[in-house]
């Protein structure tokens, strides 16, 4: 039978739930953000919305002490083929980039990805009204989930910190959720819908938006042997934003050839 508890915060449910993990040095971590549209111009009766993907974007780390070891990042538009990947490993006191699994290049500057701990800092100023606890089953496993009652004002915070897009802030909030999970894995998912009139070439039209946000977070142990050796014939790179543009070029390149 599910029990409600009254306020919390969604940090402090994060801590508690990851602290069944029983976490040691490394952790595995997991962020997938993904967007769909849908607008429609004219009369809503004369044609069915043009849906398409708008954007995604799938991330996966391996930390010791909070730190990146690794991480694989992916960013793709309206199709599931990626328009951009990209990989770094650390090595020694910088990191190993490549953005086509062959070839490595140096990278100095530490990339700032992710921090468990600032993570849940954040999380902190989210306010939970209630919350709603089940144990359920999924693919063999117990799951605590948690459904967390988060107020409007609360929730545009949550989008304001992670996924929050200045272009979509006059669009209407239509509906939203939030839930916490708890078993092999610690994650946290959260869904959000957005409505509005807008108007561009002298035509209105009315544009939906959904989206979804998911931080997954388990233990795991780190293989350090296998480090790759630096391609001289690659430039070095001094930040993450670079490798992106690297990483783009690219995949528009071999898009070009195809």
């Amino acid at each position: 039978m599910p029990r409600t508890y009254s306020f919390l915060s969604l940090g402090a449910l994060h801590r508690t739930l990851a602290s069944l993990l029983a976490p040691g040095r490394d952790a595995a971590i997991s962020l997938h953000f993904e967007q769909r549209s849908a607008s429609q111009t004219g009369d809503a009766t004369s044609a069915p919305p043009e849906l398409f993907l708008g954007r995604r974007f799938d991330a996966q780390l391996v930390t010791r002490d909070g730190g990146v070891v690794r991480a694989e990042l992916r960013s793709s538009g309206r199709s599931r083929r990626p328009a951009a990947w990209l990989s770094i490993m650390r090595r020694g006191d910088a990191y190993l980039y490549t953005v086509d699994g062959a070839r490595f290049g140096w990278l100095h500057d530490r990339p700032d990805l992710f921090d468990l701990s600032r993570f849940q800092r954040r999380l902190d100023s989210i306010g939970v009204a209630d919350v709603t606890v089940e144990r359920k089953t999924r693919d063999g496993d117990n799951i605590v989930v948690l459904d967390a009652d988060v107020g409007v004002a609360a929730f545009r915070r949550l989008l304001a910190l992670f996924a929050g897009d200045p272009a979509e802030d006059d669009l209407d909030l239509r509906s939203y959720s939030v839930t916490l999970s708890a078993g092999p894995d610690v994650a946290l998912d959260y869904w959000w819908s957005l409505s509005g009139d807008d108007r561009a070439d002298g035509d209105a039209y009315r544009q939906s938006i959904a989206c979804h946000v998911q931080v997954r977070i388990a233990p795991t142990r780190i293989d350090d042997s296998g480090t790759p050796e630096a391609d001289t014939a690659l430039p070095e790179l001094r930040h993450i934003d670079e490798v992106w543009a690297l990483a783009r070029a690219t995949s528009g390149a071999g898009a070009a050839a195809v």
